[in-house]
């Protein structure tokens, strides 16, 4: 087999491969982009429930820094035995909100420090918010094995469009007869793309 040969291999094997994942990535940058045709259509609210609403003493100061902020964070999602990605938010007029999610669903805790009072609620995401999940979803400074697992399959993803991208260069430049109307769709890609991001 001669590397022209397996590169169309890679190409084609690689394209299907990422199928799911460049379906995911296309629908959920288009929910992202009209979220505002979304919530009128009705289908970007999130319907909330109280889990409770009780007095605790988390011994936070109201000068916390980012890591006192993250152990109550863990303290509280783990009192709740729950499996989560999760973030602890600044302190904001003597309240701060921890956030602990899935792709399917969200509790959100609310802190009062003066008051000592910590209220928390759930919500469950429809198939919209769970592809905008994914979407956001990536990296390393979550904590659980599931959180890691995504984060490799994330870096392995990239890695295979790169692959893809090199391969159909690849193909492109060794089909002649190809290559004038192959180089006017990569000028004209790559000119809207810096014209975007120069703002034009």
């Amino acid at each position: 087999m001669t590397f022209p040969h397996l590169n169309r291999r890679l190409h084609l094997y690689l394209g299907l491969a990422l199928v799911p994942w460049f379906a995911m990535y296309a629908l959920s940058a288009l929910v992202m982009s009209h979220r505002g045709l979304i919530e009128r259509l009705g289908w970007g609210e999130d319907e909330w429930t109280l889990r409770f609403d009780k007095p605790y003493d988390a011994g936070l100061a109201p000068d916390a820094d980012e890591s006192a902020r993250r152990a109550l964070a863990r303290r509280v999602v783990d009192e709740q035995g729950l499996e989560c990605a999760f973030h602890a938010g600044p302190i904001k007029d003597g309240r701060i909100d921890v956030l602990c999610f899935t792709f399917f669903a969200l509790t959100r805790f609310n802190y009062d420090l003066s008051e000592r009072r910590l209220t928390a609620e759930d919500t469950r995401f429809g198939p919209l918010r769970v592809l905008t999940r994914m979407h956001g979803r990536a990296g390393f400074h979550h904590e659980g094995l599931g959180d890691d697992l995504w984060a490799v399959m994330v870096d392995l993803v990239c890695l295979g469009l790169l692959l893809w991208v090199a391969s159909g260069l690849y193909m492109w430049w060794h089909a002649p007869g190809q290559r004038r109307w192959g180089t006017v769709a990569l000028v004209a890609g790559f000119s809207c793309f810096i014209a975007f991001m120069l703002g034009l």
